[in-house]
């Protein structure tokens, strides 16, 4: 099931799945609950991976909140207060695939 939901993510435009996978990363390995807006203004920060410069904040490059929810495919869930979470099942199968240290 969720091997399925990879492959729609992948399926995506390029800018969704950068989209996804980085709001996907962001939500499993934050200390805490994201807010939807924290959420969308760290997705807005362009950096070059693998290098320690600091990233510049886009503003014009600021993903919707139906955006990031639509690009994930529904394993992001916003709650009632405006928390970002990952599905509860996906969770662990995301922390085990991509381990954080």
């Amino acid at each position: 099931m969720y091997e399925e939901t990879l492959r729609r993510i992948e399926a995506q435009s390029e800018e969704d799945v950068a989209i996804a996978k980085k709001a996907l990363l962001w939500v499993a390995h934050a200390c805490r609950p994201l807010h939807m807006k924290e959420l969308q203004q760290a997705l807005a920060v362009q950096y070059d991976v693998g290098t320690l410069k600091i990233g510049t904040f886009d503003r014009e490059g600021i993903p919707t909140g139906r955006t990031i929810l639509a690009v994930c495919c529904g394993l992001i869930l916003e709650d009632g207060l405006g928390l970002c979470r990952l599905i509860r099942e996906f969770h662990r199968i995301f922390a085990a695939t991509f381990p954080s240290d």
